[in-house]
């Protein structure tokens, strides 16, 4: 018998587990060494007592063993452990449960504890055993976790840094059982600390600190950020150096943490928790913080990175509004001259109709051409921006009276005829009359080779061999007058890269459910570096000095720079693909000088090497 005791004191002493046992009468007879580290009441103080409680509670009530001994299990249990404990799976008649108990330890302890009844050899209860593990370390591991992945999750949710920041604050604030907890942002241009993120009981409170702004000296966070590491006071409440600071907040500080908030090597902020509930702050908590402030300041960059993105769109929207009013001012603007110089200059050739017309006819082409030009901007700025505009034509009637230059031209043209006014109006409708598009159905290939029939005599003076190929397709549908602008601006884009003396294909063919639409040239193909804004509209690949001094279809003629905006805008609308590659030719963009524009003057070529191998553009049409 005396064996089997030893036996026992010795497991008892010798195990790393807490542990100790009652006997049926509820008086404690073993309570080992390591029960004695953790509850830091030693055996001697206990032993042979009914005095368990001591060790865990401030006031007298059962601890595990001793409703494991009373019987009534349901009762005791669901009044002292409700939703903490669960029946034992490993032993019979065991009960686990795991709980805070905050009169352990510095600031508490969170216990996972079992236990389980004695039994003598006859099956009767003798005692009870209960079994402690100290799970503090891996329950706040835990739940510093928890907050940093629900912090992390929640990012997408805040889109400015006050709720952010806030939410931030509350999970602080709970994390280290704290009164209060908040963000204090280092304003680094005005030596200055503010509280956008803010979690206390009192809203007002949080309201108000919210417009207050510090100097580095009047909080501790200024002395974080100087010494750059985590700080801990507990005894700020006979503090006077930060009177005049809780006067200002409104809330007596009696004891706080804060730590760092880094960005690369920059502070730019501090997380900080104001007044432990029932306790003092330790350098757990301040390790707590410090851990956290990594995951603060990810969302404090994501969403200061996320308000510049917003700020950006908006100056961006407003660029753009203001873009769109400048150039659909800068197109209204030029219909009106435009047209009064047309009407002029038809004017001015009927009244030299009896001079000979070599003496004028070759300033009159000119005049027209460079008004041609001007015209072309000025749709292709219309097709960009919308479309012409249907109030164009309410205007105009309604401002008759102030369109005096136009009015006078076209009175000098209809003089004598009676019904002036209404040759006048019906000049203008006939201007300024929306043109309405409809989509129809279009075998492409057919209107393909018409459009080139027609165009071909615009660079008949150009040595351009040109190639069709096409297969029965099904009809595509779209207005004719998009589909003619799309097939002239790319082939007079073909032509102009082009030297004379070289190629250029067109091809249309259907694939699986596509009708595709190529036309590529071997010209001077567009460098690289250009490619991803050949697009954007109002970028020529030539030098704008060169396409001022050429005709449109002449090799390097250049362009406007809006026609292929004009015709992606067109893709969107219409519901068609647009693309292109192009293969520079090397002799003519890695510094070796300009194309001789013929191909036949190029000293690069031979018979072995043909400008076709050198380099050209290719557009797709993706019709579905």
């Amino acid at each position: 018998m005396h064996e089997n005791e030893d036996l026992l004191n010795q497991i008892f002493s010798g195990s790393p587990i807490p542990m100790f046992m009652i006997d049926r009468n509820h008086v404690v007879t073993h309570f080992n060494r390591s029960c004695e580290i953790l509850t830091g009441i030693t055996a001697a103080e206990i032993i042979g007592t009914n005095n368990q409680w001591m060790a865990f509670y401030k006031q007298r009530r059962p601890v595990m063993a001793d409703i494991i001994l009373n019987g009534n299990l349901s009762a005791d249990l669901e009044t002292h452990y409700n939703g903490k404990y669960k029946i034992s799976s490993v032993r019979p008649g065991a009960i686990e449960a795991f709980d805070f108990f905050p009169d352990l330890g510095e600031d508490g302890r969170w216990l996972f504890f079992t236990a389980a009844p004695v039994k003598n050899s006859r099956g009767e209860v003798v005692g009870a055993l209960e079994t402690l593990q100290d799970m503090t370390s891996e329950h706040r591991e835990t739940e510093l976790n928890s907050v940093m992945l629900r912090i992390s999750k929640t990012l997408h949710k805040y889109a400015y840094l006050t709720d952010i920041l806030g939410y931030i604050s509350m999970e602080v604030k709970d994390l280290l059982s704290a009164e209060g907890a908040l963000v204090v942002m280092h304003d680094e241009e005005a030596g200055e600390l503010f509280l956008p993120g803010i979690a206390c009981d009192d809203p007002e409170r949080e309201r108000r600190l919210k417009d207050l702004r510090f100097s580095l000296d009047e909080l501790v966070a200024g002395e974080v950020i100087r010494l750059r590491k985590p700080v801990i006071r507990n005894t700020l409440d006979n503090d006077g150096a930060y009177f005049e600071r809780d006067r200002k907040m409104g809330y007596v500080t009696r004891n706080l943490v804060e730590a760092p908030i880094f960005s690369d090597d920059r502070i730019i902020g501090v997380l900080c928790a104001i007044n432990k509930k029932g306790g003092i702050f330790t350098e757990r908590d301040a390790v707590t913080l410090s851990t956290l402030s990594g995951t603060v300041a990810l969302a404090i960059e994501n969403v200061r990175y996320s308000e510049e993105l917003r700020k950006a769109y908006r100056e961006v929207r407003a660029l753009n509004a203001a873009k769109d009013k400048a150039i659909n001012h800068l197109s209204h603007e030029l219909k009106t001259p435009l047209t009064v110089l047309a009407e002029a200059v038809s004017l001015l050739e009927e009244e030299l109709a009896v001079v000979p017309e070599e003496s004028w006819k070759p300033l009159s082409a000119m005049i027209r051409r460079h008004m041609k030009r001007l015209m072309d901007i000025k749709d292709e700025v219309a097709d960009i921006i919308g479309g012409k505009d249907g109030k164009t034509q309410a205007m105009m009637l309604f401002l008759m009276d102030q369109c005096s230059d136009l009015l006078s031209v076209l009175a000098a043209r209809e003089a004598g005829n009676a019904d002036v006014a209404g040759k006048l109006k019906k000049h203008i409708e006939g201007i300024f009359k929306p043109v309405s598009l409809c989509s129809e159905d279009i075998f492409v290939a057919d209107f393909l080779f018409a459009r080139l029939a027609e165009i071909k005599p615009c660079f008949k003076h150009r040595d351009i061999r040109i190639t069709e190929h096409h297969s029965e397709t099904r009809p595509i549908h779209i207005p004719k007058e998009i589909l003619s602008k799309i097939i002239d601006g790319l082939m007079r884009n073909a032509v102009e890269n082009t030297p004379d003396g070289g190629l250029i294909e067109c091809s249309i063919y259907e694939s699986g459910s596509e009708v595709y639409v190529k036309i590529k040239d071997y010209g001077t193909g567009i460098p690289e570096d250009l490619h991803p804004r050949i697009f954007e509209g109002f970028f020529p690949t030539q030098s704008i000095t060169t396409y001022s001094t050429r005709k449109p279809y002449d090799f390097n003629a250049g362009g406007k720079g809006a026609d292929l905006l004009r015709m992606k805008i067109f893709s969107e609308t219409y519901g068609f693909s647009l693309s292109m590659r192009s293969k520079p030719c090397p002799f003519c963009h890695e510094g070796r000088g300009p194309c001789p524009g013929k191909t036949e003057k190029c000293s690069a070529l031979n018979q072995d090497l043909a400008c076709e191998e050198t380099g050209g553009t290719e557009f797709v049409l993706t019709f579905l």
